[in-house]
This record gives structure tokens, C-alpha cells and sequence, in this order.
């Protein structure tokens, strides 16, 4: 019959599988107390949880918990790391941790989701660049790329401003060709135009005169009656 302890121990693995992100396994085998305790603080200040415990408790809590994935972690003497949020943050702890401080601590398999990991998947995922830094490499190229395509799409729009530009000057020139033209009078076509006064020499009034009739004494005295 099951102890209290190991039912508590069996609810615990259980909440933590249902909510951890990833779960690295490892084997601690070759290593010592003083650097199994000193590997557990060092995760513990990133928010990881580090777990020792029997295989037979973990194959329950993981059926209890519909995680048969985690089956996969037990093999031999398994320590298992539980992560919440970033997966890649765990297995870079995991990682620098064992490379910096030369403890023997192998990293076997892993789980993330349904998906299970091998050794050289963990090791992988610790070594690719940051979130941080692969979210400032993209937008990097996003930037490049929405130039570009701003470009593109400006390009067209100012060519038909120059096209509209041009048909716009073009018109005006034309009106301006079509005005009609004043029409000016030069000083010698107005003295040209203008009528001309007739004037009458002083021959022409003299010949025009009516001449008077002037009778002669001699036709005077052939007119008076006889006597």
C-alpha cells in the first residue's frame, strides 16, 4: 500500500509536469553530493525545479497526469530539471552550468510538449543564439525587407506623379499658345484709314461761280418800243 509520502511525492510530479514548458533529464551518477547541492541553487535562481526521484513514482505521475512522454526521461538514475516559459533558458542553464564548473552531470533526453529530445537536441538548443537576440536578428531583416518594399510600391507612385506633372505643364503651355492674338493698329495704317477732307482749290470755287448777265447798252436800246 502506498505511503502518504509517496502519494504527495506522486501529486507533486504530477502538478509539475502539467505545468513546466520542458523537462531535461540528466545523470548525476558520477558526481557528488557538494556538486549535486551546488547544481540545484544555481538552477533554483532561474526558476528551475530540480528533481530526484524514483522511476516507479514518476511512471505514475505521469500517467496521472496524461504526460506519457515523461516516461521517456527514466533511465538508470535520473535527475530531472523542470522549466517554465523560455525551454531554451533551461537547457542553457543545464549547459553553462556542467561546461563551466567541469562536474559530471550528463544530459540524456528531454521533453517539450509531446515532443521527445535527444542529448544532442538539448545540446543544440543551448548553444542557438537568445530569444532576445534571434527577435533582434529578424526584425533586422524585417526592416530591410519592408524598405525594400516600400520602395517598391513608392517607386510607381512617383512616376505617375511625374507623368501627371508633366501632362500638367504641357497644357498650360498650349492654352497659352491659343490665346488670341490683340490686334494694334500701327500710327501709319490709323493715318492711312482716316478720310480724307476734300478741298476745293480757288480755281475749282471760281469756275464754279454762276456767271451774272450783263446786257449791253446796245441791246438796252434795240428792247424800247417804237414810238
Amino acid at each position: 500500500m502506498p505511503t502518504e509520502a509517496k502519494i504527495n511525492a506522486v501529486e507533486e510530479l504530477k502538478q509539475i509536469m502539467k505545468d513546466c514548458s520542458i523537462a531535461i533529464a540528466t545523470d548525476y551518477s558520477g558526481t557528488n553530493v557538494s556538486d549535486i547541492n551546488m547544481f540545484r541553487t544555481a538552477l533554483r535562481n532561474e526558476g528551475i525545479k530540480y528533481k530526484i526521484v524514483k522511476n516507479t513514482l514518476l511512471k505514475i505521475a505521469a500517467d496521472d497526469a496524461g504526460k506519457p512522454e515523461m516516461k521517456e526521461l527514466i533511465d538508470g538514475p535520473t535527475g530531472i530539471a523542470f522549466g517554465y516559459g523560455d525551454e531554451q533558458l533551461l537547457a542553457k542553464t543545464l549547459f553553462d552550468f556542467i561546461k563551466k564548473n567541469n562536474i559530471e552531470i550528463v544530459l540524456k533526453t528531454g521533453v517539450i510538449g509531446s515532443d521527445v529530445l535527444t542529448s544532442e537536441d538539448i545540446i543544440s538548443l543551448a548553444t542557438l543564439p537568445s530569444k532576445e537576440e534571434l527577435v533582434a536578428k529578424l526584425i533586422g531583416q524585417l526592416q530591410g525587407q519592408i524598405s525594400s518594399l516600400v520602395f517598391v510600391i513608392n517607386a510607381p507612385l512617383v512616376n505617375v506623379a511625374r507623368v501627371l506633372e508633366s501632362i500638367k505643364n504641357a497644357k498650360t503651355e498650349e492654352e497659352k499658345t491659343e490665346e488670341p492674338e490683340a490686334s494694334v493698329e500701327t500710327p501709319e495704317e490709323e493715318k492711312t484709314e482716316e478720310p480724307e477732307a476734300s478741298v476745293e482749290t480757288p480755281e475749282e470755287e471760281k469756275a464754279e461761280e454762276p456767271e451774272a448777265s450783263v446786257e449791253t447798252p446796245e441791246e438796252e436800246k434795240t428792247e424800247e418800243p417804237e414810238a
